[in-house]
């Protein structure tokens, strides 16, 4: 998906560091940073720094994060018992839990991976700041988490209760150029620019081709079960297609009405995937969100192949979604927040949060990543939120 630039201009190490201030009531506090805390990044918080960030005062919410009230959207934030788990992000894009942990990929020249406890405490950094990580994927069966770095191609792997990341394989081990990475019991999934699908090993070495050829570009990859894995490749018409350890075999299951659409999720046999209703969205939308674009969320059965639009919306296709274990849906198409039920209704509106690119939902809250971007247009640092389902049921 290519909606907009995936890399900010460089800025100041002090700017940065607003997402790692210290946490208070049971967090700690500057004095408590210890050798593997994310302060050892090498950045140096002055005493004006220290000052404007308002350590002094206490949380406003129940996270340990202090004083968030400097953010514009905070009233219809706590209005509806939502939490700031993080903030002073740059770009924020991909998230993942891992244990009792939120992981964010903040996306800049001095990009990295960091993560606070679900209460928002424990700040930590994960990645080298001189890194621009992509793909942040987890595999569940080892609880440990994947990412590619953009700039070497250099493969990491973070397993639960680690802080810093292992670098494992060889640089560019996955690919220079590469469509997802997908976690699975048999190794890591990915597509080439050619839309074929390789396998590496866990540890990032003995990649195997899978399949050959079968479109002009890779769209998106994601593990299948234990052991398969799903692709989405562009072409005319694009296809989604399944790959069977079983069988070592690939099928084509669906062709998608237009050239491209990204594939959000796969939940158990259906994948979820987001269709554009225009031909070429990343040029469509490049400045003229919202809007530009309308598009739909399509589920598609990935054993029979039958397709179903779950919502049309007038903003775009969705940029990111996630599903509840009632088969509740959370979905941003850019502008706003929507939520699908599980039954037939409308999609509601939760509240406008423009370019929200990560979501996950665990048994009790929804996770999502701000950029407070819309387009080209960029409206301050970003930050994490935390919302109860029992908050996002409620009309």
């Amino acid at each position: 998906m290519a909606l907009m630039p995936r890399r900010g201009s460089r800025i100041a190490s002090a700017a940065c560091a607003w997402a790692f201030i210290a946490c208070s009531d049971g967090g700690g506090n500057l004095g408590d940073s210890g050798p593997d805390s994310a302060f050892d990044a090498g950045w140096a918080l002055d005493s004006e720094i220290i000052a404007d960030a308002g350590l002094d005062a206490g949380p406003a919410d129940s996270s340990c994060l202090p004083n968030v009230d400097d953010l514009p959207e905070v009233t219809q934030l706590s209005e509806r018992g939502f939490e700031v788990l993080m903030k002073g992000l740059l770009f924020p894009t991909h998230l993942e839990l891992l244990g009792e942990r939120v992981f964010v990929q903040a996306t800049m020249i001095e990009g990295g991976i960091y993560s606070v406890d679900q209460r928002g405490c424990d700040p930590q950094q994960h990645h080298p700041v001189d890194g621009g990580p992509e793909v942040l994927s987890k595999h569940e069966s080892t609880s440990s988490l994947y990412w590619v770095d953009a700039f070497g191609g250099q493969l990491y792997r973070l397993r639960e209760g680690e802080v810093l990341a292992t670098p494992i394989g060889a640089p560019r081990a996955v690919g220079a150029t590469l469509a997802g990475l997908a976690p699975s019991d048999l190794g890591l999934y990915w597509l080439d620019p050619r839309c074929a699908l390789h396998r590496t090993s866990l540890l990032g070495d003995v990649e195997v081709a899978l399949t050959a050829t079968t479109g002009e570009r890779g769209l998106g990859v994601k593990a299948w079960g234990a052991e398969g894995a799903v692709g989405l490749c562009e072409g005319s018409p694009g296809t989604l297609f399944t790959w069977s350890a079983t069988s070592a075999a690939s099928r084509v299951v669906w062709s998608m009405p237009r050239r491209e659409a990204w594939l959000l999720r796969v939940h158990g046999s259906v994948a979820y995937l987001a269709q554009p209703e225009c031909d070429n969205y990343a040029t469509a939308c490049r400045l003229q969100m919202p809007g530009c674009c309308p598009g739909s969320l399509v589920s598609v059965d990935l054993t029979t192949g039958s397709s179903t639009t779950l919502a049309l919306d007038e903003f775009g296709p969705p940029l990111a979604m996630a599903t509840t274990d009632r088969g509740e849906i959370l979905y941003s198409n850019g502008v706003q927040l929507r939520w699908l039920g599980a039954g037939p209704e409308a999609p509601r509106v939760i509240l406008n949060q423009p370019g929200v690119e990560g979501i996950q939902v665990d048994h009790t809250a929804a996770y999502w990543s701000s950029p407070r971007r819309l387009g080209d247009l960029v409206d301050g640092l970003g930050y994490v939120v935390k919302a109860p389902l029992s908050a996002l049921r409620s009309k």
